[in-house]
């Protein structure tokens, strides 16, 4: 899948992760709620900005957890490294270079209603859920000239679609109906391989918590043996660009 840059769907894969088993709301609150994360808004690109006690942007978990079921905040965070201990490097990505070429964790909870923009991004990515569910679509990045892309400075890496999925302008954008998607809905406890630069929406009606695992641009590895131990004692915080 990585080397044909396919999407795919890995069942019951995050259910090996501590981390499934163990975090809640009061959990991560009584465990790290000193520890601080970043905050966006529900729908991406929104104008607005949360504002935490730390600052623009910036929480505590203590008060994120107090505050998210009731207002538009949405914690999107590199994963503090003291929660390492509750997560498992997968298996399949601690196969020779695979492991070498790790970029960072991120961290993803909100209460329900986040939506997201058509929008790439550079890296590979596994992007695991641990509670709730996420609709996803795809739209292989063939289609480029179709999407009408924003123009950025990092464009041929990541970017975004100028079109509203949610209220398609065919007027403005023609194209754009000539666009095949696939569709999937992702549930807790399964992990979705993304290729770097496929175009997708994604879609969370429900509470949910969610880790991704960004690793190269590359689709060619060379595989070794796995080493599947927790993510904290297998260099996984050597392995982050800082």
């Amino acid at each position: 899948y990585i080397r044909t840059r396919t999407p795919v769907i890995l069942r019951g894969l995050a259910k090996t992760f501590p981390a499934f088993h163990l975090w809640s709301d009061q959990y991560i609150t009584d465990n790290f709620g000193d520890l601080e994360v970043r905050l966006e808004a529900k729908t991406e690109k929104e104008s607005f900005t949360p504002v935490g006690e730390v600052g623009l942007g910036r929480a505590t978990f203590k008060e994120f957890f107090s505050r998210y079921k009731t207002d538009n905040m949405y914690c999107v965070s590199e994963v503090p490294e003291p929660m390492y201990k509750d997560l498992m490097l997968p298996a399949l990505m601690n196969c020779g270079s695979l492991r070498n070429s790790l970029v960072e964790m991120n961290l993803w909870i909100n209460s329900g209603g986040a939506k997201s923009i058509i929008h790439k991004d550079a890296h590979n990515q596994l992007n695991c859920l641990l509670a709730g569910s996420k609709d996803w679509i795809f739209i292989n990045n063939t289609y480029n000239d179709w999407i009408y892309q924003a123009e950025e400075i990092d464009g041929d890496q990541g970017g975004f679609s100028l079109v509203n999925p949610d209220n398609v302008n065919y007027v403005s954008f023609p194209l754009f109906e000539q666009v095949p998607w696939e569709y999937a809905t992702v549930h807790a406890g399964d992990c979705l391989y993304l290729p770097p630069r496929y175009y997708h929406r994604v879609k969370s009606t429900d509470r949910n918590f969610a880790v991704s695992f960004l690793f190269g641009t590359r689709s060619e590895f060379e595989m070794g043996n796995s080493d599947p131990r927790p993510a904290s004692r297998s260099g996984l915080s050597r392995c982050f660009w800082r």
